[in-house]
């Protein structure tokens, strides 16, 4: 008979998808990464969530190189979201680019 902390894990890990899951899920992050297209289907389809998840297993299992894989590629999703939110297109803040000409000499 098992102890229930076990049997927990188990369905925890049951829950999560098997192994081929999860390096999948960091794989396709990776790819994800280098185009920016991509990344946005990524994360449309509930990517960042399941990569957390991934990221986690990728921890428990000792498996380092993924491990880093999806904490580059969370990371370049934050910065990609995080830059989608921004104001990027502001006014200027008042700066008149009609101003002086920039060459003195070219009147």
């Amino acid at each position: 008979m098992t102890d229930s902390s076990n049997a927990k894990r188990a369905l925890q890990r049951l829950a999560r998808g098997t192994d081929a899951d999860w390096r999948h899920c960091i794989d396709l992050a990776s790819d994800a990464v280098e185009n920016i297209s991509v990344a946005a289907q990524f994360l449309d389809a509930n990517g960042r969530q399941r990569l957390e998840s991934a990221v986690e297993r990728a921890a428990e299992a000792g498996d380092e190189q993924r491990l880093d894989e999806g904490r580059r590629a969370l990371t370049a999703f934050e910065n990609y979201q995080r830059s989608a939110a921004s104001d990027h297109f502001h006014r200027g803040h008042d700066t008149d680019l009609r101003g002086p000409a920039i060459c003195p000499n070219n009147e």
